[in-house]
């Protein structure tokens, strides 16, 4: 209980009262950041008073905090320790954080070192896991140097011209993307070079979806064959339509009897298998 006159006491108590209201909500609206949580809190506080607050040792005994006083930092309930620790909010975070100029991958051991001390094992053992287990966010990739595994962001990631059997160059210039499967003779020509992606994509996925009835419903399976380039090229750029609110994924939970190919084209986000694509009415 706060102390009558204790601001940053009771600025403490009101933020772990709209943590432990997150909490309930789940992902993706918890775990979150410091600044989010004092949005949520209504409280436009002095940083010297909110420093106050978060260094509370009732405060720091109930929390954890990814990294120091950052602002940005993801926190959550100490009770729920591990689901910050293997969550896409700390591991982007962290790659963000430790990001330079000059180096930009970093081990899962480099990654830890920089985290709060209570959650580095739990971090370190998330990320591992996620890697062995191929389930990393979709906007991280990792590579092998010297025998260790380095983590990226996929942001950073810089691709040379992408050519396949799939693509063709047309007179103008402008690449086209040749269908496989019954309408293989038929090629696209593409309008918009700069985003190329997002156009080839677009009528790939119109096609698949006349194909399959229109329900507005095609298979990363299918969209894969279609495409055929690097995995996570493949999977950023999808991330970004994504965000741009054009497409959208559903779980393939649920499903039964799914093959092997299904489970190698679904994308592991948050514990669930995001095997279909939908198009979102704009």
């Amino acid at each position: 209980m706060a102390s009558k006159g204790d601001a940053a006491a009771e600025l403490a108590e009101q933020l772990i009262r709209h943590l432990e209201a997150q909490s309930r909500l789940g992902p993706p609206s918890y775990p979150l950041t410091v600044g989010h949580l004092l949005q949520l809190a209504n409280r436009d506080a002095a940083p010297s008073q909110v420093n106050k607050a978060i260094g509370k040792r009732s405060f720091q005994k109930r929390v954890v905090i990814a990294r120091g006083k950052s602002r940005e930092a993801p926190i959550a309930l100490a009770s729920d320790l591990e689901a910050l620790a293997g969550s896409r909010l700390l591991l982007e975070f962290m790659l963000k954080t430790l990001h330079t100029p000059t180096n930009q991958a970093f081990s899962a051991a480099q990654l830890k070192a920089k985290t709060s001390r209570k959650l580095q094992q739990a971090f370190q053992t998330a990320v591992v896991r996620q890697i062995e287990d191929e389930s990393l966010p979709p906007s991280v990739g990792w590579i092998t140097i010297n025998r260790t595994k380095k983590l990226f962001l996929l942001a950073d990631l810089h691709l040379g011209r992408q050519e396949s059997d799939a693509t063709t160059l047309q007179p103008s210039g402008l690449p086209s993307i040749r269908l496989q499967g019954p309408s293989a003779g038929d090629r696209l020509p593409l309008t918009e070079p700069a985003n190329l992606f997002a156009e080839v994509f677009g009528r790939a996925f119109e096609e698949l979806d006349r194909r399959g009835g229109a329900h507005n419903f095609v298979s990363l399976v299918d969209l894969r064959a279609q495409l055929p380039m690097a995995r996570a090229a493949f999977d950023a750029e999808l991330q970004k339509l994504r965000l741009a609110g054009r497409y959208g994924l559903s779980s393939a939970e649920g499903r039964h009897g799914l093959t092997p190919e299904e489970r190698a084209a679904a994308i592991m986000e948050d514990g669930s298998l995001l095997l279909y694509v939908s198009r979102k009415t704009l």
